[in-house]
């Protein structure tokens, strides 16, 4: 957003904050009285270009773009960890000369989701209606896709389409539309409603995830000399881990004594005719259960060895775990990869490089407007407060309303909602209006609707350095 006041007043502003920051040294009262006046996003709310209406509030912060490189002679599918596909047809760029494009494509893409991603983007949440007014947006999911090859931007090619298929962690049944913010008319263009539908991807995934677990091995037992040999045959094919050990001796391993061969010496009198051994709850003990027409006996037993074959079994165990670690790793990077899948997918099929969006037109039930203000405290210079961009964060995180001295005149929020303000300032500095703020001055707030009410915003110490530090800001004013 830029300034539009370029004057000779602005030059004696500027002249009046080093006369103020200057007789301030041995005094000062904000941290704010240090800082270069330059906004980090300068402000033309009245110069519609889409340049202006797409401008970042904060420093070198936002969602970055993941990249691409596409041979455009065969159809892409790609595929993000989040759930995202896009799907791209053989020669489906142009430059915007019309020439088809043969060369390699960088395609650079990159997704909005919450309220750090829509802020950070600087991209704006409202629609301009043809008598003056906005409606605001509430996003299921906003992309923005754009390619190049070098300098050089290319579109998508005239009869040709890209799918997206955009993860959306929202069903809202067929409520949100697909929105293009259009450049030739500096607006939202709705393109109708969207498609939305389960994550099959992810479905799959973890299921044939779950089959894949690695099994850690399990430590050989050492003989133990003073405990009885349980030994019979045993079907093996039912324990496929045990089936290439030698030389297992079973010994009892039981808490209750009183199941002890030792105690029990009738089991070794005693035709057996079946022989069961069953998992325990331990890693290395099964429930071994001996049976006839007449008598059964279980005992709590492990498989131990001695001499060298427990010599063997150890070198088997020590490889077995190093092979088991790595698939574990592995294991763990796919889970880690599939849990940041979104549960659902909304369909795009776009004809146009640029911001896409899946949204509803907020409401606003209980509405109250009024002309609002903000006070940043004292020892603020107010040509900070002028430079001050304030964002309405509400609709469960997916709505942020951008604010400032152009329309703060018809500042409006709904009770209902959840609510809070954000008030980016220069060098990546914020205040806030915290959700228990609205709260706490909810009887104030109703006694200023259609009049006049001053946000006494909280400085925060921490400037915003991450999308992640951002983010953390909302979750704790929300």
């Amino acid at each position: 957003m830029k300034m539009k006041f370029i004057t000779t007043s602005l030059f004696a502003t500027l002249f009046c904050f080093t006369l103020t920051f200057q007789s301030c040294q041995n005094n000062p009262t904000s941290d704010l009285a240090s800082i270069d006046p330059t906004p980090a996003a300068k402000l033309a709310e009245d110069n519609l270009s889409l340049a202006a209406l797409i401008n970042p509030p904060f420093q070198d912060l936002g969602v970055a773009y993941e990249q691409f490189k596409l041979n455009t002679s065969e159809a892409q599918n790609l595929a993000l960890t989040n759930g995202t596909t896009i799907e791209i047809p053989e020669a489906a760029f142009v430059y915007e000369s019309g020439e088809p494009v043969e060369e390699d494509v960088l395609l650079e893409y990159r997704e909005f989701h919450d309220a750090a991603d829509l802020m950070t983007s600087g991209i704006p949440m409202a629609v301009q209606k043809e008598d003056g007014t906005e409606d605001h947006m509430q996003t299921a999911g906003m992309f923005e896709i754009k390619g190049r090859v070098g300098d050089r931007e290319v579109q998508i090619a005239p009869g040709k389409s890209i799918n997206v298929n955009l993860a959306s962690r929202v069903d809202d049944g067929q409520e949100y539309d697909l929105w293009y913010l259009d450049p030739a008319a500096n607006n939202w263009d709705n393109r109708g409603l969207s498609t939305v539908s389960p994550n099959t991807n992810q479905t799959k995934a973890e299921r044939d995830l779950s089959k894949k677990r690695p099994v850690a091995p399990v430590k050989p037992v050492a003989y133990a000399k003073t405990k009885p040999v349980l030994n019979f045959e045993i079907n093996y094919d039912a324990f496929p881990a045990l089936k290439n050990m030698k030389g297992i001796l079973w010994q009892f391993t039981g808490k209750d004594q009183a199941d002890a061969p030792e105690n029990n010496p009738w089991v070794f009198e005693e035709k057996w005719d079946f022989v069961d051994l069953q998992k325990g709850a331990d890693a290395n003990s099964y429930l071994m259960v001996l049976s006839n027409t007449d008598k059964k006996y279980k005992a709590t037993v492990s498989p131990t060895r001695k001499g060298d074959d427990l010599v063997a079994a150890l070198e088997d165990y020590n490889q077995a775990v190093s092979t088991y670690k790595a698939s574990l790793m592995t294991y763990e990077e796919k889970a880690a990869a599939l849990a940041q899948q979104e549960t659902y997918t909304r369909t795009f099929s776009i004809q146009e490089m640029g911001v896409h969006n899946c949204d509803l037109i907020i409401r606003w039930p209980g509405a109250m407007a009024f002309e609002a203000d903000i006070d940043l405290g004292e020892g603020v210079l107010p040509v900070i407060k002028e430079q001050a961009v304030l964002y309405l964060v509400t609709g469960e995180g997916r709505s942020v309303i951008r604010y400032n001295g152009r329309n703060l005149k018809r500042f409006m929020f709904s009770q209902s909602k959840d609510n809070c303000l954000v008030a980016v300032l220069p060098d990546n500095k914020v205040a806030t209006f915290s959700q228990e703020d609205f709260k706490k001055h909810r009887l104030e707030l109703n006694a200023a609707v259609n009049k006049r009410y001053t946000f006494k915003m909280k400085m925060e110490a921490q400037k915003m350095e991450t999308l992640a530090d951002v983010q953390a800001l909302i979750d704790k004013i929300s």
